[in-house]
């Protein structure tokens, strides 16, 4: 493959992904800066296409792949990003539905129940979550309120139901979440049952279709699962 980053530094290539059976990943270029590239047929590097213009690098990450699209974010030089997605066909578009002031630490790109779920904060620190709607354009995610709605992680499906924990912005206090089909205003729930004192939740596992997880409180470390009635 070419040298991309011309002299002494390395071009630094990660995230290999292979989408339409073509190998994408994203590498330093000593003119572009950090982008996505792809290999063209003839085994070739190029960037898949220089979006900011303006900016001396697009950042892309969270390259993922879903419903014949390849997902993948960008962010400026001011912190603020966009997701984006190349289809089947070669084109680059886009993904609507996301305003400016939301745009800031895309993370936890997960695929459940023909949907690609996300988070993001806003310019408070706020956190949401995001799905991917039957038009192609992302919407918030219904059931979640904004004091114990901050830092989520652990996404695990299990049992045809996405689980993952937030914290609370105040006390720090860990809940756990599951998506909801009972209630069609919320779509996803809180699970109860954790001490109050819960935090630092981790070790998500899944055995014979049971989800095991571990919480530290002032006693130490113990170990959980997830009941019958989910």
């Amino acid at each position: 493959v070419d040298d991309i980053n011309n002299g002494k530094n390395s071009s630094n290539p990660s995230d290999l992904t292979v989408f339409n059976n073509t190998l994408y990943f994203i590498a330093e270029h000593e003119k572009d800066g950090r982008e996505l590239f792809k290999l063209d047929r003839l085994g070739n590097p190029r960037v898949v296409e220089k979006i900011y213009s303006n900016y001396k690098s697009s950042n892309p990450a969270n390259l993922k792949i879903f419903n014949d699209s390849l997902y993948f974010t960008l962010t400026d030089e001011d912190g603020k990003t966009e997701l984006w997605k190349e289809t089947n066909t070669g084109e680059t578009e886009e993904v609507r539905g996301i305003t400016s002031s939301y745009s800031y630490n895309f993370s936890n790109l997960t695929i459940f129940n023909n949907s690609l779920y996300f988070s993001t904060t806003d310019d408070d620190n706020r956190t949401y979550l995001w799905k991917t709607n039957d038009l192609g354009d992302v919407e918030k995610v219904n059931g979640t309120s904004s004091s114990d709605f901050y830092n989520p992680s652990n996404f695990t499906i299990v049992n045809d139901k996405l689980y993952f924990t937030t914290t609370d912005k105040y006390d720090n206090r860990i809940y756990l979440w599951k998506t909801n089909s009972a209630d069609a205003t919320r779509d996803v729930e809180r699970v109860d049952g954790i001490n109050r004192n819960s935090y630092n939740t981790s070790n998500f596992t899944i055995v014979n279709d049971i989800l095991y997880f571990t919480t530290t409180d002032f006693n130490g470390a113990q170990l959980w699962r997830v009941n019958d009635n989910g």
